[in-house]
């Protein structure tokens, strides 16, 4: 399934920072409130400067994943040994 030119509303996202040119939203995934407090659909937005977003769509759950455990622990550089002994 591709992009269906913001009719699905799975790319929604909240802007943080920066600046951006839109076309038409739909107002059955974003209402004007929050068209006006920066939430867009993103496939519906040009960014015109760099960006930060917070993803709140149905995309979140594959995009925004909790940070996995380092594999190796940390090592304490002075005797070599991990930070904990």
């Amino acid at each position: 399934m591709g992009c269906r030119q913001g009719g699905c509303g799975v790319c929604k996202v909240h802007i943080l920072e920066g600046q951006y040119a839109r076309r038409v939203m739909s107002r059955a995934h974003v209402s004007a409130e929050e068209e006006a407090a920066g939430c867009v659909l993103s496939c519906r937005i040009y960014p015109t400067s760099d960006l930060r977003l917070q993803v709140v769509g149905a995309m979140k759950k594959n995009v925004c994943r909790p940070l996995a455990a380092p594999v190796n622990p940390p090592v304490n550089p002075i005797k070599g040994d991990p930070p904990w002994h």
